[in-house]
């Protein structure tokens, strides 16, 4: 036991066995500081991520509702092209197509309209 304190006792004095030690203390809490900032930005830009999925979940669900109220089945059938639309603003804007439309094969024209981007 007293030879491995003797041999560290003796490493520690070497100038640049200390150098190369506070480097390498210094580059790993640089990395654990790194990715704790990664996993921090990682986190915030979920739950954002994870917010706009629930809002645009919230808006299709009630398209669905409006659809199924104003048209029954028919209308709900079309909620299937709805869900490929994963913009809120997009999904916003069918709002007024959906209250306003006079019949099912008006939704569908401006459906398909909206989604080949002519709208």
């Amino acid at each position: 036991m007293s030879q491995a304190t003797n041999n560290l006792a003796s490493l520690s004095s070497n100038s640049n066995f200390r150098q190369n030690i506070v480097e390498e203390s210094f580059k790993e809490l640089g990395r654990r500081i790194e990715r704790g900032a990664y996993y921090d930005k990682g986190r915030k830009d979920g739950k954002e991520e994870g917010k706009i999925e629930g809002k645009i979940e919230g808006e299709i669900e009630g398209l669905g509702l409006l659809l199924q109220v104003r048209f029954g089945e028919l209308g709900l059938q079309l909620i299937p092209k709805i869900r490929t639309i994963q913009d809120l603003d997009k999904l916003n804007s069918l709002l007024p197509l959906a209250m306003n439309a006079q019949n099912i094969q008006e939704l569908e024209h401006g459906l398909a309209s909206f989604l080949s981007g002519k709208k």
